[in-house]
């Protein structure tokens, strides 16, 4: 008689359990924003880190007389070159001057700090602010006026194959000015050891995106913005 009360009184009731869960689940609603928002914050100050480095080697590529990013037209296309294990003509070697081996996405949220100027052709440093890797207009906080995400990797993409390309040609590459056309150029590109980590790692999918703005014209790639 006993032992049969002890037994049911030192168990855990249902409503007991569910008094549990129930703190279980309101503590991770509080503490996952607070992580979230760590995590971002590590990523944002990880980014404009890269996004300064990347304006200072440019500087320094420039100022050294590099005539491949004398040649290179666009903040993607330097990005990309100075970014990546860029490889030369024979398959071999890296950029002369760069910040080897960042990952795409790590190349892409750089570009949200970075500005390109057309007239001495450099990157500067934004102090902070956000802008379309593209275009490098401020980023709109108006959800209505957000850039369609798919369209923008692409173009991004595109970018860089044009980068890539000018890269090639600058370095003494003979292919390029050959290949006859979009596709020819950008298998060559990915596959043939030339366009550096980043356009290396593009999928068939993120190539075929990026085909769509690009114009094969004058021996190599130029982006078109449809």
């Amino acid at each position: 008689m006993y032992q049969r009360l002890f037994h049911r009184n030192s168990g855990i009731s249902l409503q007991e359990m569910l008094v549990v869960i129930a703190i279980i689940g309101v503590t991770t609603l509080i503490v996952l924003p607070a992580i979230s928002g760590l995590t971002e914050q590590a990523e944002q100050v990880s980014a404009k880190r890269n996004a300064q480095m990347l304006a200072s080697i440019s500087a320094t590529a420039r100022a050294t007389g590099d005539s491949i990013v004398r040649n290179l037209k666009s903040k993607p296309a330097i990005v990309s070159y100075l970014g990546s294990d860029f490889s030369l003509a024979n398959g071999t070697g890296s950029a002369r001057i760069g910040y080897a081996k960042l990952s795409l996405e790590d190349t892409l949220e750089a570009s949200r700090y970075l500005t390109y100027n057309p007239n001495t052709g450099g990157l500067s440093y934004t102090g902070g602010s956000r802008v379309n890797p593209i275009t490098d207009a401020p980023e709109s906080t108006d959800p209505d006026d957000a850039s369609d995400p798919q369209e923008e990797r692409d173009k991004w993409n595109a970018r860089l194959l044009e980068g890539a390309a000018t890269a090639s040609i600058s370095s003494g590459d003979t292919v390029i000015p050959s290949a006859g056309s979009i596709s020819a150029a950008i298998n060559f590109l990915v596959n043939g050891g030339i366009g550096g980590s980043l356009v290396a790692n593009l999928s068939n999918l993120e190539q075929n995106g990026a085909s769509s703005f690009l114009e094969y014209a004058d021996g190599t790639l130029r982006f078109e913005d449809n």
